[in-house]
């Protein structure tokens, strides 16, 4: 949900209780776990769907994630060795140019590395770690503080996960100068009430009640007031994974403010 100087009203389905079981991936068109999704956009980069949504085809009703065992009896060494094919498919569309993957767009392929680099971590391998580190710094080289529009954290976290991954420093300063730049587009209290001088306009200081301090621009133009929840959101767990790394409370205050803007 994108807000433009202050907020836009949520549709009357979606709430606290809700948002977690029905937001889905921006990929999905017509239909996941028989929620039909088509043409339902909530914000950049995903997809709602109300409870009372139209079932898909050949199911009665919406299946809710309370209703799906998300547990299996796979051991470990075959759930890595399923991760790593799925790993080797993909990396048949990467372009070592850009560090980027073909019929995906950048914060996606950023995810990849994501994924890759936590391959590593959790299965007690170095598989990836070439391609990761090559990529990470291609990218970071090519995109300082790894921006492109508005998905930058999305590779900062691929860098936190390559720091964590192979105790590389490298990626942690990486992380460190990405978060550096967004926070400049953080609304802090005095900004909620003057004007940005990031931006062009000024904001509304209080939305429905509650102040937009913490909230996080979506894009760095000067003309975009959007504020974005995915942002503020990537914003929030890219602080708080900051914090949990270096116990810099910089970075814990930092993830509180934008969880409570959230």
């Amino acid at each position: 949900m994108q807000t433009s100087g202050c907020c836009s009203p949520l549709l009357p389905w979606l709430s606290p209780t809700t948002l977690p079981l029905y937001l889905l991936p921006d990929d999905l068109e017509c239909d996941y776990a028989g929620l039909s999704t088509q043409g339902l956009r909530l914000s950049h980069g995903l997809r709602g769907v109300p409870p009372a949504c139209q079932p898909g085809p050949g199911l009665k009703r919406p299946v809710k994630l309370a209703r799906i065992n998300l547990t299996n009896n796979r051991p470990l060494e075959e759930r890595a060795l399923i991760s790593q094919n799925a790993i080797h498919e993909i990396a048949t569309q990467l372009n070592n140019n850009t560090g980027q993957f073909s019929g995906i767009g950048y914060w996606q392929s950023g995810n990849v590395w994501t994924a890759m680099a936590n391959q590593d971590r959790f299965a007690g391998t170095n598989i990836n770690r070439a391609q990761v580190v090559e990529a990470l710094n291609t990218v970071f080289e090519q995109q300082p503080n790894y921006n492109s529009g508005d998905d930058a954290l999305w590779w900062a976290q691929a860098a936190i996960a390559g720091h964590r991954g192979y105790q590389d420093d490298n990626f942690l300063s990486h992380a460190v100068a990405t978060w550096n730049f967004v926070s400049g587009y953080v609304i802090t209290q005095a900004q909620a009430n003057t004007q940005p001088k990031e931006k062009t306009s000024r904001l509304s200081g209080i939305c429905d009640g509650s102040t937009m301090a913490g909230g996080v621009f979506w894009q760095s133009s000067r003309d975009n007031q959007d504020v974005n929840s995915i942002t503020t959101g990537l914003y929030l767990t890219t602080s708080a994974l900051l914090a949990e790394i270096t116990g810099n409370s910089t970075y814990t205050n930092a993830a509180i403010l934008s969880a409570q803007w959230i």
